[in-house]
């Protein structure tokens, strides 16, 4: 399972490449990077995933070949190093990401067979380890990376099958477990690595499960996979995080899944999956890490997402699309009238419409392409008359199937000349919605629509709760259906007809 499962051509968007011939497509896209490289870049492969001092997330993407900065709360992009952003030697194959003490990157290429460095503010790329710097066994395929508590970087070379030290300022290499040193289950496809709050190392191979590692003698003893732990059993583990509780979580790009692992035991249990949770199922999750709040970032390559896991619940939410903490100031608008309705006397039925109706000439185009990959999710943001968020309804289902047919379809002919779109979906699944219209049309006759609902005979129950609440004493709604692809349409509303703590209506 080694090299085949994780060989440069397994790369998703390489895959598409190499079969359609299209690298003057990726080209296009990395030009497009590199004349506008800060704003809302567009992710191509993205990979792993680290968390900064600040918050900000930082990921890589050796498809596009630059480490990407992602605001938390909004989702933005930033390239923070790469195609034309930071000095140095350019990357070619960037994988993992791990944050030191100095707020510095460390970035493992495994085409360079490199540690490289990167300035987090300017995005100046430094080598700190390749076959030219640092003495020692040189790097072969170099994957994962962490740091470790005092310092030194520990990375996963996965042609070598060992758990590589590099000494963080000369670039020294020496081998901490595998060919030879230390004992216990030899490594067959490490991929991800971590460091316990002991200074003990975890690994995930594809082959053994999850490994701890002693950092000084470098003897191996498997804490979870083969013959270790119950629960649902691994398909592919790929990345490794560890919670401050000390539980570990492992992404799984075979099981779609993020699973705990009890640290002690070893026992599994599923955090977020397709039947865990709500929110974006997960296609192709590379990396994961933990924010400081507690919750998961999962980088999901097929989706191009960072998504967010609730690690309570496992409820997922994309942070290729999110509502914003305050409107987007800039955003279509003049619809003749609009509507919004919400009842919630019901528990577990309550109901939400909202409506933007009678707008501007709209055409078919300015919608995106939600039956094609480039828009995938759309969210419906409603905000108080502070401007404060106070209701958020994100659908992100673009390329899938609701009840056996596709979610999204086009009205009125193919794109770009069809009347608009509609999302179908009696499940409900995406934030309680079952339907969406976006109808383009000359002014005054464009339109959108939203109608979402939770149902426990269904059962329904994705509709996010206590939006009327939070209107009870706002003067005005202001509602703004936003999609990743940067399009905005929203209206404020003025006219409030019913305003109580678990009803609301206002045009």
């Amino acid at each position: 399972m080694k090299q085949s499962s994780w060989g440069a051509s397994s790369f998703r968007g390489r895959i598409v490449g190499d079969v359609l011939g299209a690298r003057g497509a990726v080209a296009f896209v990395a030009l497009a990077l590199l004349l506008c490289p800060t704003i809302g870049a567009a992710f191509s492969n993205p990979l792993r995933i680290a968390v900064e001092a600040t918050g900000d997330l930082v990921v890589t993407d050796p498809e596009l070949e630059v480490l990407f900065r992602v605001e938390p709360l909004t989702g933005d992009r930033r390239i923070a190093s790469g195609l034309g952003v930071g000095a140095g030697q350019p990357f070619t194959s960037p994988v993992a990401v791990a944050v030191e003490a100095s707020g510095d990157l460390v970035v493992t290429d495994r085409d360079l067979n490199a540690v490289v460095r990167v300035d987090p503010t300017t995005g100046d790329r430094s080598t700190v380890s390749d076959p030219g710097t640092g003495a020692g066994p040189v790097l072969s395929n170099p994957l994962g990376i962490a740091v470790e508590v005092g310092g030194d970087l520990v990375v996963i070379d996965n042609s070598l099958d060992v758990v590589v030290r590099v000494d963080p300022s000369t670039g020294d290499r020496a081998i901490v477990s595998g060919s030879g040193t230390g004992s216990g289950p030899a490594f067959s496809a490490p991929t991800g690595i971590a460091v316990e709050a002991s200074g003990d190392l975890v690994v995930v191979d594809h082959d053994l499960g999850v490994v701890r590692v002693d950092p000084v003698t470098g003897d191996r003893t498997i804490v979870s996979g083969t013959g270790a732990g119950a629960g649902p059993a691994f398909s592919v583990p790929h990345d490794i995080a560890v919670e401050a509780s000390g539980d570990l979580v492992v992404v799984d790009h075979a099981l779609d899944a993020v699973v705990r692992v009890e640290p002690v035991t070893g026992d599994r249990a599923i955090v977020s999956d397709d039947l865990m949770g709500t929110g974006p199922d997960f296609n192709l999750p590379f990396g994961i890490a933990v924010e400081a709040s507690g919750d998961l970032v999962v980088v999901d390559a097929a989706l191009d997402a960072v998504v967010r896991v609730d690690p309570v619940t496992g409820d997922r939410t994309s942070l290729a699309l999110d509502c914003p903490a305050a409107p987007r100031p800039i955003c279509t608008t003049g619809f003749g009238k609009g509507k919004l309705k919400v009842v919630e006397r019901r528990p577990f039925r309550e109901k939400l419409s909202a409506k933007l109706l009678s707008g501007p000439e709209i055409s078919q185009t300015d919608f995106g392409d939600p039956i094609g990959a480039e828009v995938s999710a759309f969210a419906l943001c409603l905000y108080d008359d502070a401007d404060v968020l106070v209701g958020t309804l994100v659908v992100d289902r673009a390329l899938k199937d609701c009840a056996g047919k596709p979610c999204w379809r086009s009205t009125g002919g193919a794109p770009p000349s069809g009347k608009g779109y509609v999302y179908k979906d009696k499940e409900a699944s995406a934030s309680g919605v079952s339907k969406i219209v976006l109808k383009r049309g000359a002014a005054g006759k464009s339109k959108l629509l939203v109608t979402a609902a939770n149902n426990p005979s269904k059962p329904h129950s994705a509709l996010p709760t206590g939006i009327a609440a939070a209107l009870a004493s706002t003067t005005s709604v202001r509602m703004q259906l936003i999609s990743d692809d940067g399009a905005c349409f929203g209206a404020t509303l003025t006219e409030i007809s019913k305003q109580e703590s678990d009803l609301f209506s206002a045009k």
